[in-house]
């Protein structure tokens, strides 16, 4: 926990009260440590480092680690950074926090710190629009017309996977943009005085499908405990619990298959917020890791799995791909057909990958393809690729990348908001890609879904 902190506007008058006492002969009171020039100084003493500096940098909540997926995943970590700064102190509700910059433009909202004026310890948020933003970063210092921040992922023409490092501007007004990112607002974390209430989550743990019963354990802080709240992503699921053991039936079908943080969040009587998080791995048949196909076109369909080994000891990911064949009274012993080590292919994280399948060819045998998460670029953007292993009846072709949202200048393609099908829908012979893509919700709370298709050429 950290210390304790008087509200801004206190501070000068208990300053003036501590020299009036020295000067009077009272007993002085214990003045308080400066808590947001404290975390300029945490943020600033960072500089130069990349993201897996000190194991890498994150809130502790629902953020993924700066340093996670390196080893061929892209991980935008400006917001990772500022929370990990926020997080060594008693900041009030971070568990609305994500590796989003928008996130902390929402906390502002939310919490009603959200302003035109710059004060140390304060979130900067750059290209804010429609609940997305371009960059986050952290006021370290005001002064004379001078504004100093200090972020994460920043100086990429020298250092491609982004380092720390604090810049002085004098345009440092909402709408100016003194690198090239039009600056949307200034936060204040909203710090808290009291000992916050303290949370265990359960019934939050490894791989999960269909209903998880989550359950909290809770203690007091200062105050008495008034309710909890769950989290996934740093969305919240549920509404505000009043009574233990605080359950909560979370449909994980609501989330696309694959790794995702679970956050309870408790609150005090008097609004002080403390939290704990889990992670969990949602398989409810979405990213569909075991799926069936005829793969060497007998007519028979059979059985294909997508295996995870999991994080190796470089950092890389690893995963195979695996066939049982049928042979119409059962099937042969699995094959692996395909591994991204041994092949030489590099990482490829199973937990980023889609699977559907089909003829994407016309020559009779289904093949495998993988809408796979490329992660977030520095500027915030997300990357979704599609993939194909192309069967030659006996085996698989390695895989082939043959589309990609970055390289044909398409735009953001977020792959959590994707759901992927196949079927020959312009009937020459060969599977096409279909997409059903959640635009979100427009501002009249009116909710937005589109669907795509990618059609086979044959290559």
């Amino acid at each position: 926990m950290s210390r304790s902190v008087l509200p801004r506007t206190v501070r000068t008058g208990l300053a003036s009260f501590v020299v009036a006492a020295a000067l009077t002969g009272l007993t002085t009171v214990p003045a308080y440590a400066d808590e947001f020039t404290d975390m300029a100084a945490r943020a600033t003493s960072q500089n130069g480092n990349g993201p897996c500096a000190n194991g890498g940098y994150d809130n502790g909540l629902n953020q993924n680690n700066s340093c996670d997926g390196y080893g061929g995943q892209s991980h935008a970590w400006c917001a990772d950074f500022v929370g990990w700064v926020w997080s060594k102190y008693n900041v009030k509700g971070q568990s609305m926090l994500t590796d989003a910059a928008s996130s902390f433009y929402r906390y502002g909202q939310e919490y009603g710190t959200l302003s035109s004026t710059p004060h140390v310890g304060d979130a900067v948020v750059y290209g804010y629009s429609n609940g997305w933003a371009q960059h986050v970063a952290i006021v370290t210092g005001v002064s004379n017309g001078v504004v100093t921040i200090t972020g994460g992922n920043q100086g990429h023409s020298t250092h491609p996977e982004g380092i720390v490092s604090t810049n002085s501007t004098t345009s440092y007004r909402v709408g100016q943009a003194p690198w090239g990112q039009t600056i949307s607002g200034y936060i204040s974390p909203k710090l808290q005085q009291a000992t916050p209430p303290g949370v265990d989550l359960n019934g939050a743990s490894g791989t999960v499908s269909g209903i998880a019963n989550l359950t909290s354990s809770v203690s007091a802080g200062t105050y008495s405990v008034a309710s909890v709240r769950y989290f996934v992503d740093g969305e919240p699921v549920s509404g505000k619990l009043t009574s233990a053991p605080y359950s909560f039936a979370l449909d994980t079908s609501r989330f696309p298959d694959g790794k995702h943080t679970v956050t309870a969040e408790v609150t005090d009587v008097n609004g002080n917020t403390g939290a704990s998080r889990a992670q969990i791995i949602t398989s409810n048949g979405e990213a569909t890791s075991t799926f069936h196909a005829d793969f060497n076109g007998d007519g028979k369909a059979d059985i294909g799995v997508l295996y995870d080994y999991g994080k190796q000891a470089d950092g890389s990911y690893r995963t195979g791909l695996w066939t049982y064949l049928s042979n119409g009274s059962g099937f042969n012993q699995p094959v692996k057909v395909w591994d991204s080590e041994t092949s030489g292919f590099g990482s490829w994280n199973w937990d980023r990958s889609k699977v559907t399948t089909g003829d994407f060819n016309g020559d009779g045998k289904d093949d495998v393809g993988v809408l796979y998460n490329n992660g977030q670029q520095a500027d915030g953007t997300n990357v979704t690729a599609m993939w194909t292993f192309t069967s030659n009846g006996t085996g698989f072709g390695a895989p082939s990348k043959k589309w990609d949202n970055d390289s044909t200048n398409f735009g953001s393609w977020n792959w959590n908001r994707s759901k992927v099908t196949t079927g020959d829908f312009d009937n020459d012979g060969k599977d096409d890609v279909g997409i059903l893509y959640n635009n979100g919700q427009q501002t009249d709370g009116t909710n937005v879904t589109a669907l795509w298709t990618l059609t086979s050429t044959g290559t």
